[in-house]
């Protein structure tokens, strides 16, 4: 069936076999996205490569670096700004961290890897997804322009609550 298992397909000799993998959930286009939000303040939405060298792309730290991190290094590193990633182990490396101290960057330290009852960029995924979704994307280049197109109406306000938001749900903690 070309989808690796065990399963056949009969088809007539000299017929096409269908490559049901391409149905498959896990199959449909997709890719990551990074940005960086405050209050006051909304990154550029970065989309990653889904495939590099032939393979699924994977990023390391010095990937975070380049694709993420350094696009938004002035905004995050002003005086009073702490920046706060998730417990992914690419954030937490000594790469990062050695980056980080170089451009001034506070960081805030032990965050759980995924925290949507705390972090406000998960509030903002959430939201990002739900309009992705109103635009029925078929492809890959359908999803990125929604995921663009998405991202560019999610308005300061919006963000600016989520951010609000997150001093008042620390001191609940």
């Amino acid at each position: 069936c070309n989808d690796f298992s065990s399963r056949r397909q009969w088809v007539p000799e000299g017929g096409e076999v269908e490559n049901r993998t391409k149905k498959r959930p896990q199959n449909v286009a997709r890719f990551m996205v990074w940005a960086t939000i405050g209050i006051g303040y909304k990154s550029p939405l970065i989309i990653m490569p889904q495939y590099r060298d032939g393979e699924a792309f994977r990023m390391d730290a010095n990937d975070y670096i380049r694709k993420c991190l350094s696009k938004v290094v002035r905004q995050i590193s002003a005086v009073g700004q702490i920046f706060m990633h998730d417990g992914a182990r690419i954030h937490h490396s000594w790469r990062v961290k050695q980056y980080c101290e170089r451009k001034d960057i506070t960081v805030l330290e032990n965050w759980p890897a995924y925290s949507p009852d705390l972090n406000p960029i998960e509030n903002v995924w959430a939201l990002l997804n739900r309009r992705i979704a109103e635009f029925h994307a078929e492809t890959e280049a359908e999803l990125i322009y929604a995921a663009q197109t998405a991202w560019e109406q999610i308005t300061q306000a919006e963000i600016d609550n989520f951010a609000a938001s997150f001093q008042s749900k620390l001191q609940r903690c």
